[in-house]
């Protein structure tokens, strides 16, 4: 199951972002995202403004992993580009 990360800030939510690429980071799983998170400077105190997400299918516009969408009216979010789509938009994954 990859995974991305998403954190609370004071303006809303953010993914935890690879700056030289200007993407998510994606991880294995849950316990490698925790990992991770720790070796990019997160401390475990910190995890409670954390959401681990499973990634469900690829974005139809830049083919990176989308997650289950927070917006009633949809079915899914793109981690890259922030977009929402419905789900026949989009690729499924197959767990």
């Amino acid at each position: 199951m990859v995974t991305v990360v998403l954190y609370n800030t004071d303006d809303g939510n953010e993914f935890v972002m690879d700056f030289s690429t200007r993407r998510p980071v994606l991880f294995s799983d849950t316990e490698a995202a925790k990992k991770g998170i720790k070796k990019l400077g997160w401390k475990e105190e910190d995890f409670d403004q954390l959401e681990f997400l499973e990634v469900v299918g690829v974005c139809p516009r830049c083919g990176f992993p989308v997650v289950k969408s927070d917006l009633e009216d949809y079915d899914f979010l793109c981690v890259n580009c922030d977009e929402n789509f419905y789900r026949f938009e989009v690729k499924r994954c197959l767990a």
